[in-house]
């Protein structure tokens, strides 16, 4: 590959091509997607056009954007024109299972266990920036071995497992246009910028980052499991930017170390990865 090339991997569950919970087979119930998506930006319209209820709702019910979309998604918010046909967010089916914790001497206790079925020809990709077919090659089997071990919760039950769909997509090779589009938009240097990951600035860039920003929060914080303590330790709570969220300037973000009470520390990901777009 390249140098600094970009490269699409995606990644399908386990659960991608089963039955989902109606009984009929996955393909049969979504619409051919169009292609890779983008979180949708946090702006506001400025479309004096009224919407009728059922286009307000449809409009805020949209997370994702088909990045083939994007552009024609973006001009929508100063047309007031949503193609709502085109925006298809039919990736997969939500539903619960009941299962028992079980100890001795002690009664069953139920617990419920959230799950996702993925629709067939559904998955998940990731974007990564690879020097050289080494880096390239290491990137493959770490995500080789993260299939195996599942991503998400409840990993020890088998939960999250998935295993990788074909070979990487070179973007500054790719033929597709909206791969060519997402390149250039990774690559452009002007704002406004659309924050691709839920991230956190430092505390010197805070100021800066937020100016003019429009976004929204997300509460992190969990339990940590190491072997120098008996039972899973809180680690600290902070409050991320979410995907999705608009900026007009860039930011580094850090390694945050969230352990409380632990001997050793416990790293939570706060890097940002931002496109540039046309608002």
């Amino acid at each position: 590959m390249p140098h600094g090339a970009g490269s699409v991997r995606r990644a399908r569950t386990g659960g991608a091509s089963r039955l989902c919970r109606c009984g009929r087979p996955a393909h049969q119930r979504c619409h051919a997607l169009a292609g890779r998506y983008l979180p949708k930006p946090i702006a506001a319209s400025t479309s004096p056009a009224e919407l009728s209820t059922v286009e307000r709702k449809a409009v805020k019910k949209l997370a994702w954007i088909p990045a083939s979309k994007f552009d024609r998604y973006t001009a929508s918010l100063h047309t007031g024109t949503y193609p709502l046909d085109e925006l298809d967010q039919s990736f997969g089916q939500a539903y619960e299972q009941t299962k028992a914790s079980v100890t001795d001497g002690a009664d069953a206790k139920p617990y419920f266990v959230g799950l996702y079925c993925l629709h067939a020809g559904c998955g998940l990709y990731v974007l990564c920036a690879c020097e050289g077919n080494d880096q390239l090659k290491m990137l493959k089997e770490l995500f080789t071995l993260l299939g195996l071990s599942g991503i998400g919760g409840r990993t020890s039950a088998g939960y999250g497992r998935f295993h990788l769909d074909g070979e990487p997509i070179c973007l500054n090779t790719a033929e597709d246009a909206s791969l060519r589009w997402m390149l250039q938009a990774l690559e452009r240097g002007t704002a406004p910028y659309l924050l691709l990951t839920s991230s956190l600035p430092t505390g010197e860039e805070m100021d800066a980052a937020l100016e003019g920003a429009a976004f929204q929060l997300a509460r992190r914080g969990g339990f940590a499991s190491t072997e120098w303590v008996e039972t899973p330790v809180k680690k600290q709570t902070q409050y991320f930017l979410t995907a999705g969220s608009v900026l007009q300037h860039t930011y580094q973000g850090e390694l945050c170390d969230v352990g409380i009470g632990v001997p050793h520390p416990v790293y939570r990901y706060s890097k940002p990865l931002f496109m540039g777009v046309t608002l």
